[in-house]
């Protein structure tokens, strides 16, 4: 899965966001069949983790496009994936 191209042809993939991802589905549902209370403790802390290391992840990713371009004088070309589905 390539979340982004540069112009030297260096692809960003979002292989570690799957990884973390996949994990988290997993432990998810180990987790909730248990269901006792160090679990749902467990759950709760895990709440939000995904979706932070998804930011910080795609976070680092622009920082570099955006300093790779600076740097080149180029310019950055967005296109617009809203009604995409995947």
């Amino acid at each position: 899965m390539n979340i982004a191209v540069d112009s030297t042809g260096k692809y960003y993939t979002g292989e570690k966001v799957k990884k973390v991802r996949n994990r988290s589905k997993n432990l998810r549902s180990i987790l909730q069949g248990v269901g006792t209370k160090s679990a749902k403790r467990h759950l709760r802390k895990l709440s939000g983790k995904e979706s932070r290391f998804r930011k910080d992840t795609n976070h680092i990713m622009s920082k570099e496009i955006v300093n790779k371009a600076e740097g080149a004088s180029s310019i950055l070309v967005l296109e617009d994936f809203t009604n995409i589905i995947m």
